[in-house]
């Protein structure tokens, strides 16, 4: 039986590699007694062992002999161990010294960095003076930027304004010329138109006296020549019908010119309105440059704030600002003449409107002359009236005089009837003839062509009051000549009772014809109805036109009087802004003398900072002394620290001798532990009986071990402790002399 003497725990480790913190070394107590407690009741049970047990085992051996070596070891590791404990009590004296060293250094590192501080407060103060300094000045250029931009804004709106009232007036100028190419369109056309209805007054006096000859002719050769003279009387009806067609179109043009007439009147209705939106446009504008000005004052008084809140910042730089008053000034001399030549664009303006005023005047008496034309019109239908009655009249004698030859001859019923009929032809035609001209006339508008119309109609008139008294003679001869032929014609009554039959049809063609003709006469009077309707239109048109002149009349003189509003809204801006100047001007020289009040400030807190800076070099220069004085010590503490080396390194020395006797001693045990070793190996079957007291030595190797290891992982750790410290040391000496070398 073997018994645990020690009081030691049993600690149980497995064969793998122990990781042990520094902290758990720390908490085991290695010491003398620890160590003889655990060897001796080894010791002793050897010695027991080889009591009981002389024959000896190899395997025992074996492990005496390890565990001699472990003990060599564990000898040379205290050994270690109290040479480590010296070097730690050195080291620990060297820390404390550092310690009170690096103290000192941050005491002065503190002294150094409140001066440091300082010096950056009044480095901080200078630089905040010089930025307020230039923050004054860059504020001062920007207002005046921004005033110079203000002014430029509202003279480019002022430019802007002229362009837009140069391209109105261009647009008005393009619309004159617009309408003069038109008035001279119309002048061709109406001078077209003269021409036409000459040419076809000339045709139809040709035709005319044609058929004033051909009738003479007729009426002279021969009374059997009535089928050929009806026939040709046919084929004139024919001719008068196609002229009467060409007339009606001709009376369609005349309505379309009426309708061109009618769309040009709205077109300088149009006009008018438009010149009105004109001038509303530009009262606009009037008004959208007062609500500019307003605005312009606002700002004015904004700036005029501004210029109070600066006021106080106002420092340096007085020539800038002489200088920028003698360009203001020059601004406002060049506003002077801006506003000069928009005066004289004004007036010219004024001039431009007075012509387009010129220009509907003209119209307006254009429009009145065409009143007069239609005037005339209506005096030329009541002569063509009048000439219609006289025809009317001639032909109620003519009428009874055929009844007086009908009662004289009524064998020759037949043949005065066809002189009736030739009679009324004649009558028709005329009358077609006058009515023509009264369609003619009815849609003229010029006074020219309207004289002309009525002296050739007064000539025609002549010539038909002279054809009249021809025919009258030719009937006279006419009725001698059917005297003389009343016994020829006799004969020919059978032959004359077959052709009324064919009469008879011819005069109800002729009836008919009557009706169309009346119809026309119907149509003609509803034309007199829409010429008076036109003449209602047209009166109606001048009173608007009246009405739009004095409205035009109206927005001039508001026109007027707002060109004075604004000319005495100018005048008093320039004296204001004057005012503004000079009360400008006081206040810079106001701030000249505050500034050259600054200047002097300035100056006295400059020899203040010069002062400081020379009591702060000073004071580094102290500081600068004193870091060399601690160098030199960290110098002096250095060199003791390398002669505590060789110290340690002799120390060393002696050690290794002491480990040299001791492991002389040490041998001398591995001898006798050897006998021991002998001895066991006889007790080998008492061992391998008692497999549990084996274990318990096995555990007492895996404990050897164990204090092995963590006598190791001490150790390793004093050494990183020393490199750590070592290197404190160094950074604390490099970051001490850093500004110094530098």
């Amino acid at each position: 039986m073997q018994v645990h003497t020690d009081k030691s725990p049993a600690i149980r480790t497995t064969k793998s590699r122990v990781t042990v913190s520094p902290n758990s070394i720390k908490s085991i107590p290695i010491t003398h007694k620890v160590i003889n407690r655990i060897m001796v009741p080894i010791y002793l049970r050897e010695q027991q062992q080889q009591q009981q047990q002389q024959p000896q085992n190899p395997d025992v051996i074996r492990l005496q002999q390890e565990l001699e070596m472990w003990i060599q070891r564990y000898r040379e590791l205290e050994q270690l161990y109290q040479g480590h404990k010296n070097h730690l009590v050195i080291i620990t004296q060297y820390q404390e010294r550092i310690d009170m060293l690096v103290q000192e250094n941050h005491q002065m590192s503190l002294i150094l960095e409140a001066r440091i501080q300082e010096v950056q407060q009044w480095e901080r103060s200078y630089y905040e003076l010089q930025q307020q300094l230039q923050y004054t000045q860059t504020n001062r250029e920007s207002e005046f930027q921004i005033q110079i931009n203000q002014y430029s804004n509202v003279i480019a709106s002022y430019e802007k304004n002229i362009n837009e009232l140069k391209s109105t007036l261009q647009l008005n100028q393009q619309e004159a010329l617009q309408w003069r190419e038109r008035c001279d369109y119309l002048q061709k056309e109406q001078e077209n138109l003269r021409q036409y209805y000459e040419n076809q007054r000339q045709q139809d006096a040709e035709i005319l006296i044609q058929s004033a000859d051909q009738q003479r002719q007729q009426n002279e050769s021969e009374v059997y020549k009535l089928r050929n003279q009806l026939d040709m009387r046919m084929k004139e009806l024919e001719q008068f019908k196609q002229q009467n067609h060409q007339l009606e179109q001709t009376l369609i043009e005349v309505g379309s010119s009426q309708q061109n007439y009618e769309t040009k009147l709205l077109l300088l209705t149009q006009e008018i309105e438009n010149s009105n939106d004109v001038f509303q446009k530009k009262a606009q504008q009037f008004e959208i440059t007062k609500k500019r000005n307003q605005e312009l004052e606002q700002e004015n008084q904004i700036l005029r704030e501004q210029y109070d809140q600066f006021a106080q910042q106002l420092d340096f730089y007085r020539q800038k600002y002489e200088q920028e008053v003698l360009n203001q000034r020059k601004q406002e001399s060049s506003k002077l003449d801006r506003e000069r030549t928009l005066s004289e664009e004004m007036k010219r303006i004024q001039l431009q409107i007075e012509e387009r005023d010129r220009r509907i005047k003209q119209l307006e008496v254009q429009i009145q002359a065409n009143s007069q034309y239609q005037s005339q019109l209506i005096q030329l239908e009541d002569q063509c009236q009048l000439f219609q009655q006289e025809i009317e009249r001639l032909n109620g004698q003519v009428r009874q005089k055929e009844q007086q030859i009908q009662q004289m001859q009524l064998h020759n019923e037949q043949t005065q009837q066809k002189h009736y009929k030739n009679e009324n032809t004649l009558i028709k035609i005329q009358n077609e003839y006058q009515q023509l001209i009264i369609q003619q006339t009815t849609y003229q508008n010029n006074i020219e062509q309207m004289q002309r119309v009525k002296m050739q109609l007064e000539e025609r008139i002549i010539l038909l009051g002279s054809e009249i008294e021809r025919l009258n003679d030719i009937q006279r001869q006419l009725m001698n000549e059917l005297d003389q032929n009343v016994r020829t014609r006799r004969n020919e009554n059978e032959t004359i009772n077959t052709e009324r039959q064919k009469y008879s049809i011819i005069i109800e063609q002729q009836s008919r014809e009557l009706s169309e003709y009346k119809l026309k006469l119907n149509q003609i009077e509803l034309i007199r109805s829409q010429s008076d309707q036109l003449k209602s239109d047209n009166d109606r048109l001048n009173q608007l036109l009246r009405h739009l002149q004095n409205e035009n009349e109206q927005w001039r003189q508001n026109y007027n009087k707002l060109e004075e509003q604004l000319q005495q809204d100018y005048e008093t801006k320039i004296i204001m802004l004057s005012q503004e100047i000079e009360r400008l001007s006081i206040l810079i020289n106001e701030r000249s003398t505050e500034m050259e009040t600054n200047r002097r400030k300035v100056t006295i807190l400059e020899e203040e900072l010069s002062k400081k800076r020379y009591s702060q070099e000073e004071k580094l220069a102290m500081l600068t002394s004193e870091i060399e004085r601690l160098n030199l010590l960290n110098l002096s503490y250095s060199e003791q620290i390398e002669m505590l080396k060789t110290k340690l390194i002799k120390q060393d020395s002696s050690d290794l001798l002491l480990l040299r006797e001791k492991n002389l001693y040490l041998n001398q045990e591995i001898e006798r532990l050897q006998n021991l070793v002998e001895d066991l190996n006889k007790e080998l079957e008492i061992y391998r009986l008692k497999y549990a007291d084996q274990f318990g030595v096995g555990s007492k190797y895996e404990e050897l071990l164990l204090y092995l290891s963590l006598y190791k992982v001490e150790i390793e750790s004093l050494r990183a402790q020393l490199t750590d410290k070592e290197k404190e040391v160094n950074d604390m000496r490099r970051s001490q002399l850093a500004p110094y070398r530098r």
